[in-house]
């Protein structure tokens, strides 16, 4: 199936699991995505300043800087407020869902992620962030 959305869109994964890092970024580059990798939310925050990303889609426990606290981070910062946040988790229960939307998260995506619910997920942002001016790097 053919997706609409141009390669102009970027797309920011803040993964620790290698392996889940890869998937993401396969299946997301199969819909012409741009894809920015991070291993932490440190370096997560730096990405997010470097490229102004569409979307973000961050695992939860990761080292150094987890994503609760990366989402509280970003959604302090006036320039990222709009910016769709999905949670991408094996922590799946009503108290880590509910974290996940303290925290700043518009969505929440349990692993293993599946390309039907990734499609939606994807479909939903780019459609919100359509209306954003592209960034000049």
């Amino acid at each position: 199936m053919k997706h609409a959305i141009s390669h102009r869109h970027t797309i920011l994964v803040i993964e620790d699991d290698p392996d889940q890092c890869d998937t993401l970024q396969r299946q997301l580059e199969a819909r012409d995505l741009r894809v920015v990798v991070a291993v932490d939310g440190f370096q997560g925050l730096a990405e997010l300043a470097r490229w102004h990303p569409d979307a973000v889609l961050s695992d939860i426990r990761m080292p150094a800087m987890d994503g609760l606290e990366f989402a509280r981070r970003m959604r302090r910062d006036p320039r990222y407020r709009g910016v769709p946040l999905i949670a991408v988790t094996g922590l799946n229960d009503t108290v880590d869902v509910m974290a996940t939307w303290g925290a700043g998260f518009d969505g929440h995506l349990s692993k293993p992620v599946s390309a039907q619910a990734l499609d939606r997920v994807v479909d939903r942002v780019m459609r919100r962030s359509a209306g954003r001016p592209e960034p000049s790097h």
